[in-house]
């Protein structure tokens, strides 16, 4: 079999861990409204619930506080996801424009850093 003849499978993948946990947070899809819950010891997902808005989120990140945070690429929009009823709730515009493939992480000290294509933001 030649390297051509072999098919790859595209997947993003959107997840934030929670520090402390085995539970993996994900959204499912290019405009999903919907988050679940990874069990990472039984890899059994489950519905947390519907996020209430039909945005395409590219990154999810934990804050040190646990507060879980969204980022959708069409407005570079913030969200906040409530981990219990999946409900997100906007926060604010990031800055970023133009931004391919965007994410995000928590720094030791809680700040949030956006990164995607050749933006870069501290919030």
């Amino acid at each position: 079999m030649e390297p051509s003849d072999v098919g790859l499978i595209d997947i993003e993948i959107k997840t934030a861990y929670r520090a402390g946990t085995t539970s993996v947070y994900t959204v499912s899809g290019d405009r999903s409204s919907n988050l679940y819950q990874l069990d990472l010891n039984t890899g059994l997902a489950s519905l947390v619930g519907n996020l209430g808005v039909s945005k395409d989120f590219e990154a999810l990140a934990f804050s040190p506080s646990g507060v879980l945070y969204a980022l959708e690429d069409s407005n570079f929009g913030l969200y906040t996801v409530n981990t219990f009823s999946g409900a997100a709730t906007l926060v604010g515009s990031t800055g970023l424009s133009g931004a391919d493939n965007p994410g995000m992480t928590f720094d030791d000290d809680g700040r949030l850093w956006l990164v995607g294509g050749n933006s870069t933001a501290k919030l």
